[in-house]
């Protein structure tokens, strides 16, 4: 999910969304990263956090298999050497990518973008706090429907749901 950076424990979010009766709920990080078991959908999880935090957050799911695949379908496996540079942002729905295209459009030197359905992929190698290519994501289509995680991270995550 996309915290926007509201703060609340992600021990207070596994307690409301278990009292909710979403199946083991478990956190990684303190950054929006959760893993659940089926079924369970985003509004649902919307649901209980603005029940319970009164936060109205965008949550973005994936299937197990669907993680998986964000790792093995990276367009720049060859050439990202560093997990924590390598970025999968995840939206609600399929990404236009047109109009990624034409808001991403321009010379990002090293910088690499490509979108596979509901993930933009991104090589930052100098990083994603002084990338003109992440600034520009800033911008429309972007914004509250997506959450971007380092590869790292999203690795961590796919051995959670192993």
């Amino acid at each position: 999910m996309n915290t926007g950076g509201n703060r609340f424990t992600m021990a207070d979010l596994r307690q409301a969304l278990a009292a909710a009766g979403i199946g083991n709920p478990r956190t990684l990080l303190a950054s929006g990263n959760l893993v659940v078991e089926a079924p369970a959908d985003g509004a649902a999880i919307e649901r209980v956090i603005e029940e319970r935090f009164g936060l109205r957050l965008a949550v973005m799911t994936r299937t197990s298999d669907e993680i998986v695949a964000v790792l093995t379908g990276s367009p720049f496996a060859k050439i990202a050497t560093d997990g924590a540079k390598h970025f999968a942002a995840f939206a609600a729905q399929t990404i236009d990518e047109s109009s990624v295209a034409a808001t991403l459009s321009g010379d990002w030197g090293e910088e690499r973008w490509a979108v596979r359905g509901r993930e933009l992929y991104l090589w930052l190698p100098g990083g994603m706090g002084r990338s003109p290519l992440a600034a520009a994501m800033a911008k429309p289509p972007f914004g509250p429907t997506v959450t971007v995680r380092n590869l790292n991270t999203i690795e961590k995550l796919a051995r959670m749901v192993e």
